[in-house]
This record gives C-alpha cells, sequence and structure tokens, in this order.
C-alpha cells in the first residue's frame, strides 16, 4: 500500500525517466499507487505492473537501443472502470510483422516455452483487456487497458 491520499475523483500520474534499465522500479512504484487507488485485486495489480514493464522494457531496450539520453513517458490513469497505462518513447518502432505475432497461435507456443525475453509483446496483449500499439510522428505509443 502507498501512503499517498486516493484524490477524489478522476487522476492522472505521469512519469518521464531516462532510458536506464534501473529506473524500471520508479514505474513499479507509480503503478503500485494506481492500482492502490483503485483497489484492484491481486490478479490486476499483477497484470497491470508488468505490462507497464515489459512495454517500457521494450522501449529501452529495442526503441531505445538502451541510449540512456532519451526518456520514456508514461501516464497512468483512471477511465470509468479501468486502470489505462500510455507508455511513449521516440525511438525504432515495432514492425508491423512482429506485432502481429504476438497473436498467434505459434508465438503463444514458444513464449510459454521460452524461459527468458522474447514475451513481452505476447505477455502485453494477454495480460490486458485492451492493448494497442501506434507509431507516427516519430512517436511510438502503447495504449493499454484493463477493466476493474
Amino acid at each position: 500500500m502507498s501512503d499517498l491520499r486516493h484524490p477524489v475523483g478522476p487522476w492522472l500520474l505521469e512519469l518521464k525517466i531516462e532510458s536506464r534499465l534501473e529506473n524500471v522500479d520508479a514505474l513499479r512504484r507509480l503503478v503500485n499507487v494506481a492500482c492502490d487507488w483503485c483497489e484492484v485485486d491481486d490478479a490486476t495489480r499483477y497484470a497491470v505492473e508488468l505490462a507497464a514493464v515489459e512495454a517500457v522494457t521494450n522501449a529501452m531496450r529495442h526503441a531505445h537501443l538502451l541510449e540512456t539520453d532519451k526518456q520514456v513517458r508514461v501516464v497512468l490513469s483512471n477511465p470509468a472502470g479501468a486502470i489505462s497505462v500510455v507508455v511513449e518513447d521516440e525511438g525504432l518502432s515495432i514492425p508491423d510483422e512482429q506485432w502481429a505475432l504476438a497473436s498467434d497461435q505459434a508465438q503463444r507456443e514458444a513464449a510459454e516455452q521460452a524461459r527468458e525475453g522474447g514475451r513481452g509483446l505476447f505477455l502485453i496483449r494477454e495480460l490486458m483487456d485492451e492493448a494497442e500499439y501506434v507509431s507516427a510522428g516519430g512517436t511510438n505509443r502503447w495504449i493499454l487497458l484493463k477493466r476493474i
């Protein structure tokens, strides 16, 4: 549980972090504050946290190629009956075919057998109720939604 008081009404939390893997812990803390405010169960908390961490880690590793002078922006909010996570970066985009593979049955089976890596896109799509990836105008954007 966080020590931050729950706001009355809708809220929005924004985090801008340098593209350093050690900054992912700040994201975890922010997601847990949002989950506390929404009073979600443990399964929902786990899903939102893991999907957000996967999206941010993907941006740092693949879009920014771990270049620490880049930033990742994360916005969490509470649209009616849900938690929304938006992750933005200005790096390399995900190829369309790779994003499409994340919903393919063969990809599911490969992800189940994989021990490390290569599961991020698959996990994001499986954990969230809605997962959209858009790359336009030099900005990559994940739009994730978990109904609560």
